[in-house]
C-alpha cells in the first residue's frame, strides 16, 4: 500500500484542491478535499474493493471511472447503487458498502464462486422450482444474495419532474472536441444552437489527457486538455448558444424527437439537424481475472492521476494493440508510476512510427510486441500478470509464458463509437474489422459526414480515435449542418442557403 498516493509535483499538471474535509465509510472517518470524488478520497485511504459482483460476489476495484460500469456502485447517505467515481465529497456525508456480508474484504458469499459448474445461467429455475410452496423462501434468499442494494431508510422527498421542449436549429449531442468544434462554427455563422453534454463539464476525455498534439495543424503542439479548455472558453452562453451540461440524451421517438434528462428535467428536444458527437467507449480486453481490482481501463487511469490527481498504483503492467497504450504508459511515468511492461499483440514494425516508442527506449521500459496477456494473478488485488507470445495462425507457439510483477493492469484496447442514437433514427450501418482483435460497428457518412437528412456525425462517435480528426470532423458537421438549415452569415448578414 502507498504511503501518499496523492500526486504532488506533476511535470505538467498542478492541482489545486479544495478544503480539507471529513466523510465516512462504514463507521471510519476518512480525510478528503472539497472537489474530489468520492472514489478518489476512498481510494487514498486504502480502500482498494469497492462493491462485490451480483451472482458469484467477486471483489470488484475501480475501473472505467467515467461512469460506464458498475464496479463502484455504493450506498451514499442512505441512497444506493450511488456511482461514487462521479460523485462529489460533501463534508459529513456517510458512505456504505453493499451486497457484501460481513465485509468488503472478506465476503462469506464469494464461496458460491466454489461452485459455478452447479450455479449456471438460470440454476434457479431449475433446482428451486419445487416443490412450489418452498420456492418463495428461496426466492427471498436469492433476491437478498443477489441484489445490489436495498431501498432508502426512508422515503427521499418528491421532486416532480419539470417537462421542458425546445426547437434548435442545430442541436449537437456531446461536447467533446468534434461536438465543441462544430457548435463553436455553428454559431460562428449566425445559427441557433443547443449543445448538451453528459459530464458537468465540456471536453470529453481528453479533459484527462496530457499528451501534446497540433489540432489544426496552425497552432503548434499544446498539450490535449489545454486544447478543451481553450474551446469551452469560446462556448459563451448567449442567445444563439445555449449549453446543459449533466444531461443524458438517451432516446429518438415518433417526429423526430430525442429525449434527454437533466436532474429532475426532462427534455423534448424536435430540432432542424442533429451533430451526434458522443465519442466512444472503451472495449475492454478478454483474459483471466480481467475483473480484479488493480485491473483499469486506460481512460479510468487518467481520470483517477489527472483528474483527482492520485496515483493508480507503484507498478504497472500497460496491455495494448495500439498506439494509445504508449501514451499511457508515458503518462504513468510522468506521474510516478514505474511501468514495468507495455505488452502489444502487435508486432515491433506496426508501432514504428509512434512518437512514444523513443520515450519507452529512454527510459528503458520493457517492450513487449507480438505478446497479449493471458492471466492478471492476486485473489483480491492484482500482484502481477501473465503474458505470452500470440499464437500464429497454422504454426501455434510454444513459448513459455511470462510472469510480470505489478499492483495494477492498464488496458488500453479498442474504442467502439458510441454511436446507439444513430441506429436508433434507423441509420444504415456496417460492421469494420478494424484488426484481427476489434470489430466495430459503423454508420455510413458521406463525405459531408451527413448519415440521414438533417442528421449528423462527427469525432469518435464517426469511428476517429485522433484528436485532430475529430477536431477537422466537428468543423465540417458543423458548417454542413448550417448549410442544411440556413442561416445568417454574422459577417455579411447574407442567408446561407440550404443547396
Amino acid at each position: 500500500m502507498m504511503d501518499n498516493p496523492r500526486i504532488n509535483g506533476h511535470p505538467i499538471l498542478r492541482f489545486n484542491r479544495g478544503k480539507k474535509i471529513r466523510i465516512t465509510f462504514n463507521g471510519r472517518s476518512v480525510s478528503a478535499y472539497e472537489g474530489e470524488t468520492i472514489a478518489a478520497a476512498l481510494y487514498v485511504s486504502g480502500v482498494r474493493i469497492f462493491s462485490r459482483s451480483m451472482k458469484y460476489h467477486r471483489p470488484r476495484g475501480l475501473f472505467c471511472l467515467s461512469g460506464h460500469c458498475s464496479h463502484c456502485l455504493m450506498r451514499v447517505n442512505g441512497k444506493p447503487n450511488v456511482r461514487v467515481c462521479k460523485t462529489p465529497v460533501e463534508n459529513g456525508m456517510i458512505i456504505e458498502f453493499q451486497n457484501a456480508w460481513p465485509s468488503l474484504k472478506f465476503d462469506i458469499a464469494a464461496i458460491s464462486g466454489k461452485f459455478n459448474f452447479l450455479l449456471h445461467p438460470g440454476f434457479y429455475y431449475r433446482y428451486f422450482i419445487k416443490p412450489r410452496w418452498l420456492y418463495h423462501i428461496w426466492e427471498r434468499f436469492l433476491r437478498n444474495a443477489a441484489g445490489i442494494g436495498k431501498i432508502e431508510d426512508r422515503p427521499a422527498p418528491y421532486a416532480p419532474v419539470e417537462r421542458k421542449q425546445a426547437s434548435p436549429q442545430i442541436l449537437v449531442v456531446g461536447g467533446g472536441i468534434a461536438g465543441m468544434n462544430a457548435a463553436i462554427n455553428a454559431v460562428n455563422k449566425g445559427a441557433d444552437v443547443w449543445l448538451i453534454e453528459r459530464e458537468h463539464k465540456l471536453g470529453g476525455r481528453f479533459r484527462y489527457d496530457t499528451r501534446e498534439v497540433d489540432v489544426d495543424g496552425r497552432s503548434g503542439k499544446k498539450y490535449a486538455f489545454e486544447i478543451v479548455d481553450e474551446m469551452a472558453k469560446k462556448l459563451v452562453p448567449s442567445d444563439h448558444l445555449h449549453i446543459l451540461t449533466g444531461t443524458l440524451a438517451f432516446g429518438w421517438y415518433d417526429e423526430g424527437i430525442l429525449a434527454a434528462t437533466r436532474a429532475s428535467e426532462f427534455w423534448e428536444f424536435e430540432p432542424k439537424c442533429t451533430i451526434i458527437s458522443t465519442g466512444s467507449y472503451e472495449t475492454p480486453f478478454v483474459f483471466e481475472n480481467n475483473d480484479l481490482p488493480g485491473v483499469f481501463l486506460a481512460g479510468g487511469i487518467q481520470r483517477l492521476m489527472h483528474r483527482d490527481g492520485v496515483l493508480p498504483g507503484k507498478r504497472a503492467v500497460v496491455i495494448t494493440g495500439t498506439n494509445e497504450g504508449y501514451v499511457i504508459a508515458k503518462q504513468l511515468h510522468q506521474a510516478g508510476v514505474a511501468v514495468a511492461a507495455v505488452v502489444d499483440g502487435r508486432n515491433s514494425q506496426s508501432f514504428d512510427g509512434c512518437p512514444e516508442k523513443k520515450f519507452m527506449v529512454t527510459e528503458n521500459i520493457s517492450v513487449f510486441p507480438h505478446h497479449r496477456i493471458t492471466s492478471a494473478i492476486g485473489v483480491k488485488h492484482v500482484r502481477g500478470a501473465v503474458i505470452k507470445p500470440v499464437s500464429v495462425p497454422g504454426k501455434g507457439t510454444h513459448a513459455t509464458k511470462i510472469k510480470i510483477g505489478c499492483d495494477i493492469i492498464c488496458v488500453a484496447g479498442f474504442r467502439t463509437p458510441a454511436n446507439d442514437l444513430l441506429f436508433q433514427r434507423g441509420c444504415e450501418g456496417t460492421y469494420v474489422l478494424t484488426c484481427p482483435d476489434n470489430l466495430m460497428r459503423k454508420t455510413k457518412p458521406d463525405k459531408h459526414l451527413s448519415v440521414k437528412d438533417s442528421l449528423y456525425v462527427a469525432g469518435e462517435a464517426n469511428g476517429r480515435t485522433s484528436i485532430r480528426k475529430a477536431f477537422l470532423e466537428g468543423e465540417t458537421a458543423g458548417l454542413a449542418a448550417v448549410n442544411h438549415s440556413g442561416s445568417a452569415d454574422p459577417a455579411t448578414g447574407e442567408k446561407i442557403q440550404k443547396k
